[in-house]
């Protein structure tokens, strides 16, 4: 079995170090105009596209904005988890790290399925 698996090995190698190079040539439109093929099979300007699809009005790229609208986001579902801390204590358990490692503490989520299934990627894909 071992020698199979290294004649394969070898073989491998052999057949990789005898093939030749190969490199495709781009369009020359694609080269000069960042130029992409459509569906019709004519080149076209991707600059161009790119420009049709967005409005003249289109706003520059904001990290800051970005990150302050998601850090909103959890803080407003962190605020709801916290307003009624008895209604949401049924998902808080505080195992000690002990039993942790001797698997004492664990357990199935014990979220609805609504929840799980549902309003976590909702929550998720929103952020």
């Amino acid at each position: 079995m071992a020698c199979r698996v290294a004649l394969c090995v070898l073989a491998a190698l052999v057949l990789t170090a005898a093939a030749a190079p190969v490199r495709a040539e781009p369009h020359a439109l694609e080269a000069e105009l960042d130029a992409f093929q459509d569906e019709t099979g004519e080149w076209r300007s991707a600059r161009a596209a790119y420009r049709s699809w967005l409005s003249p009005h289109h706003r520059a790229a904001s990290p800051a904005r970005a990150a302050a609208e998601g850090m909103l986001f959890v803080l407003i579902g962190t605020a709801y988890y916290w307003v009624d801390p008895l209604a949401n204590s049924g998902d808080w358990d505080f195992p000690s790290f002990g039993s942790k490692l001797r698997f004492e503490s664990v357990r199935l989520d014990n979220n609805l399925f609504a929840t799980n299934h549902i309003l976590h990627p909702f929550a998720g894909a929103s952020v």
